[in-house]
């Protein structure tokens, strides 16, 4: 059970969509996956994350270099999923959390640090209304959806300096409407 074979069931599951691979590979990090669905409350919400996964897993397969720890990867994975997840949902079951992969523990985030962070989510999405429609839509597509500015700019046809200006003011703007 080493990190060679490890790799070649990833490269089985990625490769000839073999699920018996995926199904090892779940076994045997099942202990940290489970880790990361610890803040999942409800059963249905934690079946779509785990399909999620297995999804990710096979879309971004290729993404995976021999000489990472595949474990921190599938952890990466896995953490990503069930942020995008949530974010999508706008569900309340989760309690956000972080697994430390040095000493394999799982930081449980404080209740009120989720309420603060949500708190200042939501005054952010209302600033955003106020801001005009181009660096609102910028700003929603490279820090909430996670696009480069450079795919944002190719997307809509605009030149790149004029992205990153409109990103920037809109920065800005949105500081001086949190003050």
């Amino acid at each position: 059970m080493n990190d060679t074979s490890e790799y070649q069931l990833l490269l089985r599951f990625y490769e000839d969509n073999d699920s018996e691979a995926l199904l090892e590979l779940e076994r045997r990090f099942e202990p940290g996956i489970n880790k990361q669905l610890a803040g999942v409350q409800q059963v249905s919400d934690r079946e779509d994350i785990q399909q999620m996964f297995r999804l990710n897993l096979f879309r971004l397969g290729h993404t995976y270099k021999p000489y990472w720890p595949l474990a921190a990867w599938l952890n990466r994975v896995m953490a990503n999923t069930i942020r995008r997840y949530y974010r999508h949902s706008r569900s309340k079951s989760y309690v956000p959390t972080e697994t430390n992969p040095d000493t394999d523990r799982t930081l449980h985030r404080p209740v009120d640090e989720v309420l603060i962070h949500k708190e200042t989510s939501q005054r952010c999405q209302t600033a955003l209304t106020h801001l005009p429609h181009t660096q609102s839509d910028i700003l929603r597509a490279h820090y909430l959806q996670g696009e480069s500015v450079r795919d944002y700019a190719r997307r809509n046809g605009i030149p790149l300096p004029t992205a990153k200006s409109r990103r920037e003011r809109g920065l800005q703007r949105l500081r001086a409407l949190l003050k």
